[in-house]
């Protein structure tokens, strides 16, 4: 996948509470969307490499009722940022929508637009389950974020081949 996509390298949250894996996973997360170098993703990662050396230095805090509860403030601050450049994004190809272009760049266009909605729509719901606590809604939003992710596995590839031959051109 090009490196473009953010969404190539991810996949859903990790299952259960295990705090090296749920880190692990933030950081996957920070690490793809860091090329859209969005400012607010520097305290999100020294608050989340503050927390991977705390659990390195002692394990045992990984136990920790403080530390569970820091972790759970992170997961959230990072969702929420994630679902915030997503809507971003999608506010962006809405206002492209709006201009001429060729029907099939617009039907991916539409596509990736869709795709991008069901992602933020399984951060929603992942928010509100690490918010509530509820396994369920928890993992009904890992299973949204699986099938959005694999969705913009396929279409954003598509749409960036697309491009790359239109500046060819």
């Amino acid at each position: 996948m090009s490196d473009a996509n953010p969404f190539a390298s991810l996949g859903p949250p990790p299952a259960g509470d295990d705090p090296r894996a749920q880190l692990d996973y933030m950081v996957t997360v920070l690490e793809a969307f860091k090329q859209v170098k969005e400012p607010r993703m520097k305290p999100l990662r020294v608050k989340l490499f503050a927390a991977i050396a705390a659990i390195k230095e002692n394990p045992a805090e990984a136990d920790n009722a403080q530390f569970q509860k820091r972790l759970r403030l992170i997961q959230l601050e990072t969702y929420d940022l994630v679902m915030v450049l997503v809507n971003q994004i999608r506010g962006t190809l809405r206002v492209q929508l709006k201009r001429a272009m060729p029907a099939p760049k617009k039907l991916d266009t539409e596509k990736l637009q869709s795709d991008l909605g069901d992602y933020a729509l399984g951060l929603r719901k992942l928010i509100s389950a690490l918010k509530s606590g509820d396994a369920n809604k928890r993992i009904e939003a890992q299973a949204l974020l699986a099938k959005a992710g694999q969705s913009l596995d396929a279409t954003v590839p598509a749409a960036e081949e697309e491009d790359q031959a239109d500046a060819g051109s």
